[in-house]
């Protein structure tokens, strides 16, 4: 708890809660501070805002020995004549500032950082206080649970996104120091910092995994297998008995087709014998063989065809807290979520598709960055390939889908850390059971540009690597 606050010599009363989280006693100390070392004002300035003040006399007094630091020289006088001159309606200043810096101490050094670290944690659980409440009236207020909940979880988010958008200016000094750990740590386990692997050989070796804080996009057009592909990832994860921590969010196939797909992945029954559920005795052996495997895995579904980024991040954000970790958020599809609770009563700016797909695709990005891990999101194809594929020059050739095919392609392109597409060998083939699928890497931000090929088994909706099978030229 804060420590029992100094009376202050101000006109004003000013009076506080015992359990709130203020300190007016450590923050009279820094202002103080602050004017008896003008030298160092600069350095000790960095990052600093008015916000970490709760007494608002203190935080126009910061503000005031701010702009006087561009200025240069920072003293008792010249910050009462600012104070006079922008505030004119603070009263016995001089007499404060007088009293604040008869009564400091030298806190340079270490205590001054300590000091400030304790005025910043305040600060957050102010803006926390702040928000509860908010929170708290919108119960009040609001009708239906489901709007106050998504206020609720919006303004957590928008809380966290505001506290991690301060000044993250680093030293190019600390920067590469950071580096040379890497490399050292590196040359001690080469994959110390692999990403999440997807268990398909050639794709580790391209991307080097799923990596932590990215946003790997999948795109195809419709029926290619953009969302089997996501789930023979989860399926070489479970084959491999590893204990990842996967969310999945499928807002056009729900999680009972998504168990049948496993099924048919993971087991010698095909997909036509799942879905009628004419299986042998040895078939249904095997059944519940792979249903007490989906018992140790960690592998978390959410079906809800209305989903917001603010579901995504607080469903990850209380699985991560659950499960002490989150290893990979997976999105089907992109252009399917919603900015805003279509359903909600509260009143919101309409956006168009291209808008809610920007915004979207931002958040998805930083919900990565959040919480740390790689999140793939599967997108629609814009139309334009459509004109390619019906040229009679490409007939019969792999039409490779190009950045800009992805559907409102701008912002999606910018904000994917990896982007990846997925074409049949021969688009014009009778038969879509099986062939051969091409898997583009069209941006790698760490990595190079390459095409794997895949055998495809539509009966098991399987995809398997076949490296000796040389991907088709661009079209």
């Amino acid at each position: 708890m804060a420590p029992k606050d100094k009376q202050l010599n101000s006109k004003k009363t000013f009076k506080i809660s015992a359990r709130f989280p203020c300190s007016l006693e450590i923050e009279n100390e820094v202002i103080a501070s602050l004017i008896n070392n003008n030298e160092s004002i600069v350095q000790n300035l960095h990052g600093f805002t008015e916000d970490y003040f709760f007494h608002p006399l203190n935080q126009k007094l910061f503000i005031a020995i701010k702009n006087l630091s561009l200025e240069g020289n920072v003293d008792i006088l010249n910050v009462n004549d600012y104070m006079t001159l922008h505030y004119p309606d603070e009263k016995g200043v001089m007499e404060y500032l007088g009293n604040l810096i008869k009564s400091s101490t030298s806190l340079f050094g270490t205590n001054f950082q300590e000091y400030k670290d304790i005025l910043y944690r305040d600060m957050i659980l102010r803006r926390i206080n702040d928000c509860g409440k908010k929170i708290v009236e919108a119960s009040e207020q609001i009708d239906r649970y489901e709007d106050c909940l998504s206020f609720a979880q919006g303004s957590v988010l928008k809380l966290s996104q505001e506290l991690n958008s301060g000044n993250s200016m680093i030293p190019l000094s600390r920067a590469s120091g950071q580096f040379l750990e890497k490399i050292e740590e590196l040359s001690k386990n080469r994959n110390a910092f692999k990403g999440l692997y997807t268990h398909y050989k050639e794709l580790d070796r391209i991307s080097g995994g799923l990596k932590k804080g990215n946003l790997i996009i999948l795109a195809a057009r419709p029926s290619v297998g953009k969302s089997a592909f996501a789930v023979n990832i989860m399926a070489n994860i479970i084959e491999k008995q590893e204990k990842k921590v996967i969310a999945i969010f499928s807002m056009e196939m729900p999680a009972e087709q998504i168990v049948q797909r496993l099924i048919a992945m993971l087991t010698s029954i095909d997909m036509r014998s799942v879905f009628s559920g004419s299986i042998s005795q040895s078939g249904l052996d095997e059944v519940f063989k792979i249903h007490a495997a989906f018992g140790e895995t960690k592998i978390f579904i959410s079906d809800q065809s209305l989903q917001t980024p603010n579901n995504i991040w607080s469903s990850c954000k209380i699985l991560a807290l659950q499960e002490g970790k989150i290893d990979l958020v997976i999105v089907d599809y992109l252009q399917l979520m919603n900015y805003n609770d279509p359903t909600s009563s509260q009143k919101v700016m309409q956006l168009s598709e291209t808008s809610e797909v920007t915004k979207n695709s931002r958040m998805l990005k930083m919900i990565a960055m959040n919480l740390g891990c790689p999140v793939l999101a599967l997108s629609q194809l814009s139309r334009s390939i459509e004109g390619r594929e019906k040229d009679k020059e490409q007939k019969g050739k792999t039409i490779i889908p190009k950045l800009s095919d992805l559907r409102q392609s701008g912002s999606i392109e910018q904000d994917a850390d990896m982007v990846m597409f997925l074409a049949r060998e021969k688009e014009d083939t009778e038969s879509k059971g099986s062939g051969y699928i091409v898997l583009a890497i069209e941006k790698n931000r760490n990595g190079p540009l390459e095409k794997i090929m895949y055998k495809w088994d539509g009966s098991h909706v399987k995809f398997t690597e076949d490296p000796s099978k040389t991907p088709p030229m661009d079209s």
